[in-house]
């Protein structure tokens, strides 16, 4: 009879009286909250917010229950007890926090930020890895709805309504943002072109789903879905299995009971002068209109108007379901990664094992075949009747095997990387991401790339030079002193150019430009994935309201971080979000040379790709006019040096054009969107063009 309108108290400290009003038709006893027992339809005692924050402790309530259960640490020392031997109000708790985020915690959890949940919340304050978790735990957070709403991004399926005199007819396939339903993946939506009648002159046309000739359900929802799969228009099982009875539908007030043709007693719902029960019975005795069913919402509570669809993917560690679409598409949309690392696909550093073998081997053979030329450069320097050209040739060569180098280098660690991770890179790719090796490695191929394309093109045009002289008869002397120096101080020139280059991108102040989001961990469940600024911008809308909504366009990563910062508490350092740099565009960790026309790195891949192929066309160019012009003016007995000649610049300019002119066709097919070229990346940067690190010494040596 307890917690009964109007009863009076027993017990002297009123511990029989500790009621809560869990709906407006159920009230329980606050030891029944969290007691994995369900007291009110539907289960709404065990899904408070407070039962997403338990003790590992466990004692035996006062009330209820006589076996030992976990309490929620918001009864601990609250001046309560709710403990028969009083535990919950001992010393021996730990406190985390400080003013209003003072909470008590036991030893197994670790003290960190919460997300604050603003004055129109029942809660000050929730654990920040509790926030946008399963869709079952009633949020009693004010902001946390709509902020999670803005996080978790489940596409919007449209309904476009087309009343006709006779008859109604949905478009319920569409997801928001497509522009042809027919590239739908996996779709075979059969469109219908509708001819409504003519007002005022204009005569409008919709497309519609035609389900009688529709074999697959994957990418329909709600009316839709129910419809086709439960009148074997596609093959799928109809999700309607809960016939209803006169105990169904508690939540709907306007039902009335009747007799079914069976003779048992069922009900109906009264809508205004008609009758009906076309309406989902859930698991729970709640009842939702078929519209709502298997539109990837837990519209019921306890997901059984998703459970049968054959339409939804359904994160693994909570309630969140997702269109087939946002599975494996390379989006992280599920806290737990799980969208993204399972069975259908999965993720590493290198994307299989002939990428591994490729990249090793190419690495190999290029740090043998660079270090070996760099050896023979110095045996070069040391000959002390080495003349001025041929110092100058050696210094760029040995500038050139540098570069090279370091790109065999970055092959041989990188594939080093993804043997260690393996299969298990996937569940770790962030903390890759934000790693400071990708950043390193990042800095080290970009620089060896450089490098290398600017030293061979300088280079080249020497050799126009030295040819020039070789014809003129012109013999150059001993190495001077102050060539030496004018020699090393270009040397240092270009490696300072391309080490410069290859760091702006992580210098803190030019964030703005080369930063591609913010990863805050698994700890921080309101933020998925590398969070861009169009997600944090949503985020803080749905938080504060339109005085942050401002455009992403305008919004810098400092004003994004004193926004988030708003959200959470700061007892700890508050919550930082690691920086997801340039170069961990893809798990590789290279130069993003594939941008598109809306980023924010466009110019600057564009005039690195300028110099790259400024230097392509010197050396293609310089090499040309040193055989045109060798072939016209031989100063050589014989023919055999022309040859060697001529056979040497054509390597070159095969090497060059098989593996720059592709790449850079593609970088501009990318630019315009005529082609993504992203899935190809990991080709052109472990394969094609590695190719001229293992090459070069061995046309550039002589």
């Amino acid at each position: 009879m307890t917690c009964l309108p109007g009863m009076p108290g027993v017990c002297d400290d009123g511990m029989d009286l500790q009621c809560v009003q869990v709906s407006l038709m159920c009230r329980v006893h606050r030891h029944k909250l969290c007691d994995k027992v369900k007291d009110c339809e539907p289960n709404l005692d065990e899904t408070k917010s407070i039962c997403g924050s338990l003790s590992t402790r466990k004692c035996i309530r006062r009330f209820g229950r006589r076996t030992p259960l976990e309490i929620p640490f918001v009864w601990v020392k609250d001046g309560v007890v709710d403990c028969e031997g009083g535990e919950d109000e001992g010393e021996d708790w730990q406190i985390c926090g400080e003013g209003p985020t003072l909470r008590y915690t036991d030893s197994s959890h670790v003290c960190d930020e919460v997300f604050l949940c603003g004055p129109d919340g029942n809660e000050n304050f929730k654990s920040a890895a509790t926030v946008c978790g399963a869709a079952s735990i009633v949020s009693e957070c004010g902001k946390e709805s709509p902020a999670c709403a803005k996080s978790i991004e489940v596409p919007e399926i449209t309904r476009n309504q087309i009343a006709m005199p006779d008859f109604t007819v949905y478009d319920p396939v569409c997801l928001k943002g497509l522009n042809d339903i027919r590239i739908h993946k996996g779709s075979r939506c059969a469109l219908t072109l509708l001819k409504t009648p003519t007002y005022y002159g204009e005569v409008s046309r919709f497309s519609f789903l035609d389900l009688n000739r529709n074999r697959d359900c994957r990418h329909l929802y709600g009316e839709a879905y129910v419809l086709a799969s439960c009148k074997g228009l596609c093959d799928a099982p109809c999700p309607n299995t809960q016939l209803l009875s006169f105990g169904t539908c508690h939540n709907i007030k306007r039902k009335v009971y009747a007799l079914g043709v069976d003779q048992n007693v069922t009900m109906v719902i009264k809508d205004h002068n008609r009758y009906h029960n076309d309406v989902f019975s859930c698991d729970n005795g709640k009842c939702v209109e078929y519209e709502a069913v298997c539109d990837l919402r837990d519209n019921c509570g306890d997901g059984s108007d998703e459970r049968n669809c054959t339409n939804n993917f359904k994160c693994t560690s909570h309630d969140s379901y997702l269109a087939l679409t946002q599975k494996c598409d390379g989006k992280i949309d599920c806290h737990d990664l799980s969208d993204e690392c399972n069975k259908d696909c999965t993720k590493t550093v290198l994307r299989s094992a002939a990428f591994t073998i490729t990249g090793a081997t190419l690495g190999l053979i290029g740090l043998v075949f660079n270090i070996y030329s760099l050896i023979n450069g110095v045996r070069e320097f040391r000959d002390c009747t080495i003349k001025t050209g041929a110092f100058i040739q050696a210094s760029l060569v040995q500038l050139v095997s540098i570069g090279d180098l370091l790109t065999s280098c970055y092959l041989i660690v990188i594939t080093g990387y993804s043997l260690v991770y393996g299969s298990g890179f996937c569940g770790q790719q962030l903390e890759w991401a934000t790693s400071p090796q990708c950043k390193i490695l990042g800095t080290i191929t970009s620089t060896g790339s450089l490098l290398s394309s600017i030293a061979m093109a300088t280079m080249s045009l020497f050799r126009i030079k030295g040819t020039l002289n070789a014809l003129r008869m012109e013999i150059s002397g001993a190495v001077e002193r102050r060539t030496r120096i004018s020699v090393r101080c270009l040397m240092v020139s270009i490696a300072v150019f391309a080490l410069l280059h290859s760091v702006i991108p992580l210098i803190p102040y030019f964030e703005d430009n080369f930063v591609n989001g913010l990863s805050y961990g698994a700890g921080v469940q309101l933020f998925l994935g590398p969070v861009s600024k169009r997600k944090h911008v949503g985020v803080a809308a749905g938080f504060f309201g339109r005085r942050r909504g401002e455009s992403s366009s305008k919004m810098t990563w400092s004003s994004i971080r004193k926004i988030v910062a708003e959200m959470f508490s700061s007892d700890y350092g508050g919550i930082i979000g690691k920086r997801v740099p340039f170069y961990a565009n893809d798990p590789v960790c290279q130069f993003k040379y594939f941008v598109t026309p809306d980023d924010p790195q466009l110019v600057f891949v564009w005039l690195t790709l300028a110099v790259h192929a400024a230097s392509f066309l010197i050396v293609i160019v310089s090499h040309l006019v040193i055989t045109i012009l060798v072939t016209q003016n031989s100063i050589q007995s014989t023919a055999q040096p022309s040859k060697v000649l001529t056979r040497k610049v054509s390597m070159i300019i095969t090497t060059d054009t098989i593996t720059w002119v592709p790449f850079l066709i593609c970088c501009a097919l990318h630019t315009a969107q005529v082609v993504d070229m992203a899935p190809y990346y990991p080709i052109f940067s472990m394969v094609i063009l590695p190719l001229n690190s293992v090459l070069n010494p061995i046309l550039y040596g002589n």
